[in-house]
């Protein structure tokens, strides 16, 4: 249930059409290294990762429901 609250509130539509399976291989189980430096965190991801265009946009959606 989770998965599929993500896949319509924080994904795109282009998402949407897609079943559960390509948000598991596309987001879940994408390689990342998450880096700290200067008071701050980046989580870095290769070029040759699929899918970046959908974190982002859940990430700038994350963002807008944050408080502060």
């Amino acid at each position: 249930m989770l998965l599929v609250g993500v896949q319509y509130h924080l994904l795109p539509t282009a998402a949407r059409k897609r079943g559960l399976r390509p948000i598991i291989r596309d987001l879940i189980r994408c390689a990342g290294r998450l880096a700290r430096h200067a008071r701050g965190a980046s989580l870095l991801f290769s070029k040759s990762a699929l899918r970046l265009d959908w974190l982002g946009h859940a990430a700038d959606r994350m963002e807008a429901f944050a408080p502060g």
